[in-house]
């Protein structure tokens, strides 16, 4: 199979973590199986000051294509929310349950081989209480 040139390969994900769990610490955990997925581990902070509204910054996520990571299992039942998901596209994990550091990491690590398609939607298990989905509207 012949390689792709440099000027041809895919971009790197850009892997946002929502407010609710941007840590530098789950960045740091995160960061090598990123780069082994060709994904990069960015806070939302890093764009936008804490406190931002979600109707706000992901119009810019979707413009830019950017895969957010959040654990705020209500993003999609707002409708302002939900009509920048449905109209713009955002690529969407929401982890559901109550779970601690590990658990979230885990979890992430385990979905980042399913690469949202282009329809935005990508679905990874772990274990029976984490999981992680695409937008389900």
């Amino acid at each position: 199979m012949a390689r792709k040139r440099r000027s041809e390969q895919v971009p790197p994900l850009a892997l946002i973590l929502d407010e609710n769990i941007a840590a530098e610490d789950l960045r740091s955990a995160l960061a090598e199986t990123a780069r082994r997925h060709n994904a990069r581990v960015e806070l939302i902070m890093d764009h936008f000051e804490r406190g931002t509204p979600d109707e706000t910054w992901l119009p810019v996520a979707a413009e830019r294509r950017w895969a957010v990571i959040t654990c705020d299992v209500h993003i999609k039942r707002r409708p302002a929310e939900k009509v920048i998901f449905m109209s713009a596209g955002v690529s969407v994990f929401i982890l559901r349950g109550a779970l601690n550091g590990d658990q979230i990491r885990d979890a992430l690590v385990a979905a980042l081989p399913a690469r949202p398609s282009a329809d935005g939607i990508a679905s990874s298990r772990h274990r029976s209480s984490a999981t992680c989905r695409g937008t389900e509207m």
